[in-house]
């Protein structure tokens, strides 16, 4: 979502930080230094350099700059040229020489062509004996310019003609001060020509170190795409334009769906190069005139002008998420199909500024997400109070864990020829403090994509666990033999995920065979084929595996062969249509035939009455749950259910069709 630009001036009270590296500003401009040869060069330099950005914030130093400076880089960086040369700050409070320098600066911006200043004065407060010390410098300001041809930095190199001056005062010393600046001025700019040639090599070197660094302050360097101020930069100037040629423009804000299973499951190499992949799509599915951006992580953004009207940005988002669908295979021999979720925001007037633009946009593309992802969404006022609920949301989220405000229910599973309990399910609620309790569906999704899903689901695994054991103490015979638990695929996919579920085990003291992890079907397709040594673990460990909504993912049999899941739990929606449906009786009577002649256990989920009762038990299927024998409950009242003394012919009575 939109961040912070790391590039906005720093007040003296907030110097830069020190990365590891030692070069934020190189980071912030989403540089990656260590393997560009020019960082080095820049370093190596002996005189002083220094570049600014347009609006005169200094971005990068090299060393000998902040020797001359007798600052830190973490210091100078990320003030403003007034900044620097301030009373208290690190150049001293050098108002005629600042002066001088930024004219010159808006000079050079203004004009485009390359500016120098042979001589200029500088007063360093507290650096001579008696006061001010004063230090004469030749400066060169070169301009970069960007891929549009605008100058977007300032590459200034400065050489210390102090020593010059000096030896003109030393050989002559008239009277008139004037006289001796004057003959310092003239022997200065002679040997500064003098070095021209000296300086000219190095001028060349950096030539091509400064064309590479435009590129990669203005181009993502994974995609080659345009970085966030730059497309905002561009938005503005478009928005501006609105007020004399008014043709609606709009921004197309897309998020990848599924980039954190892809790199949960086939690591941070595969995601990279989905993310390429998926840009270059983008790129080529609107037109070459097009401004595309990275945002960051899985966040694009599109500017559309000139459009006809606003449902031409709708037709554009539209071919954009089909280009986007085509399946695509990843190096690491995983084939995906990506998608995305795409907020359109529109503007046919110069009275909206970027930065809201793209917030509306940001509002539908969630809205979009949250009604189902791989859809498009235009904004208007309700997409932005969807979005502000779900950033209240996911920010409460976040406190449910730490302040225990989640709970699991348990819906039991019984054995349709004798009403045994056979399990229970785990069902993750939140006990939100003002909605009340809320089912999972009203918050795994955001749980997964802010990644807050794998502190849940381990916390589950042990309260499960935990509450295994207390059950044995005061429910004997009558507890649970096993307590079902759904895992997304990138739980499943955690590092040391087998070694967690043994401690938790024994601590709790109960068999891991007791312990059943669903899987929805989907998730064992090409992520669990790549990476499938963890479910052996488990296997190993004495851990049960089902997989869930069986019958929706269209798994191939073979691969359905190969996994070690011991339980089949067919999909609600086929239970539920058993009376409704001719299709649905037969799909069910095949997976029943094919688990048989795998030896799979089947549990039929979502037995809402007493015909999918009895249809289900007419075609030999051995376990079900569903709202007919009990929705689910919380450990108590689960606890004085099976604590009634008619509890074993309550629960047969059920299966018989008499509850």
């Amino acid at each position: 979502m939109p961040v912070d630009d790391p590039a906005l001036p720093r007040s003296a009270a907030e110097p830069a930080e020190e990365s590891p590296s030692g070069r934020p500003a190189f980071e912030a401009l989403q540089v990656d230094s260590s393997t560009l040869d020019y960082a080095e060069l820049f370093d190596a330099t002996p005189s002083p350099h220094a570049v600014f950005d347009r609006r005169l914030v200094l971005v990068e130093a090299n060393a000998a700059f902040c020797a001359a400076a007798g600052a830190s880089r973490g210091r100078l960086l990320g003030r403003s040229l007034p900044e620097l040369f301030g009373a208290d700050d690190p150049l001293g409070g050098d108002d005629a020489a600042a002066l001088r320098v930024a004219r010159s600066m808006d000079g050079v911006l203004a004009s485009g062509a390359p500016d120098s200043l042979p001589l200029l004065r500088h007063l360093l407060p507290g650096r001579g004996d008696d006061g001010p010390a004063a230090r004469y410098w030749s400066l060169l300001i070169t301009p970069v310019r960007g891929a549009e041809g605008t100058v977007e930095l300032l590459l200034v190199r400065a050489d210390d003609v102090t020593g010059l001056v000096r030896d003109a005062e030393v050989e002559e010393r008239p009277t008139d001060v004037v006289e001796v600046l004057h003959r310092g001025v003239l022997a200065a700019e002679v040997d500064i020509f003098a070095r021209a040639n000296e300086l000219e090599q190095l001028n060349d070197e950096l030539r091509s170190s400064r064309d590479q660094l435009a590129a990669r302050v203005l181009h993502d360097p994974l995609t080659g795409l345009l970085v966030r101020p730059v497309l905002t930069e561009q938005l503005s100037t478009a928005l501006s334009r609105l007020a004399r040629h008014p043709h609606p423009l709009a921004v197309l804000f897309v998020d990848l769906d599924g980039l954190k299973q892809v790199n949960d499951s086939l690591g941070h190499a595969a995601g990279d190069e989905l993310i390429r992949r998926c840009a270059a799509r983008l790129k080529a599915g609107v037109r070459p005139s097009d401004p595309v951006a990275r945002f960051g992580g899985d966040e694009f953004v599109v500017l559309l002008e000139d459009l006809d009207d606003a449902a031409e940005a709708e037709q554009v988002a539209g071919r954009v998420l089909q280009t986007l669908r085509a399946p695509l295979t990843l190096a690491a021999g995983a084939r995906v199909r990506p998608s995305a979720s795409i907020g359109i925001a529109v503007a046919t007037g110069p009275d909206v500024t970027a930065e809201v633009l793209l917030s509306q946009a940001d509002a539908a593309m969630y809205r979009a997400k949250h009604g189902g992802k791989g859809r498009v969404e235009v904004y208007d006022d309700s997409a932005h109070a969807a979005a502000d609920a779900r950033r209240t949301l996911e920010a409460e989220l976040e406190r449910a864990l730490p302040e225990g405000q989640l709970r699991l229910h348990y819906q039991p599973i019984l054995d349709l020829s004798t009403g045994a309990t056979y399990a229970v399910e785990g069902l993750l609620r939140w006990q939100h403090p003002t909605r009340g309790l809320l089912a999972a569906a009203d918050f795994i999704e955001l749980a997964e994509d802010s990644g807050g899903i794998l502190e849940m689901g381990a916390w589950a695994i042990g309260e499960a666990c935990r509450q295994l054991a207390a059950w044995d103490l005061v429910l004997g015979e009558h507890s649970p033999p096993r307590v079902f638990l759904n895992l997304s695929v990138s739980e499943l996919l955690q590092p040391h995920l087998d070694e967690r579920v043994a401690e938790v085990t024994a601590a709790a003291g109960i068999d891991p065979a007791r312990l059943v992890l669903e899987i929805p079907e989907a998730g064992m397709l090409e992520e669990l084929g790549t990476r499938s040594g963890v479910i052996d673990v488990l296997s190993r460990l004495g851990c049960q595996l089902a997989i869930d909504d069986f019958g929706m993912g269209y798994s191939p049999f073979g691969r359905l062969v190969q996994m070690p899941a011991g339980i089949l739990k067919i999909d609600q929606s086929f239970v539920k249509a058993l009376t409704r449906s001719p299709e649905a009786p037969a799909i069910v009577s095949a997976v029943l035939l094919m688990a048989h002649n795998l030896r799979k256990t089947v549990v039929a989920a979502g037995v809402e009455d007493s015909a999918a009762l009895a249809a289900l038990q007419e075609m030999g299927c051995a376990y079900a749950q569903g709202y007919h024998f009990s929705e689910p409950l919380s450990a108590q009242d689960y606890t004085e259910l099976a604590r009634r003394p008619d509890f074993d012919s309550f629960t047969a009575a059920l299966v018989a069709g008499a509850g």
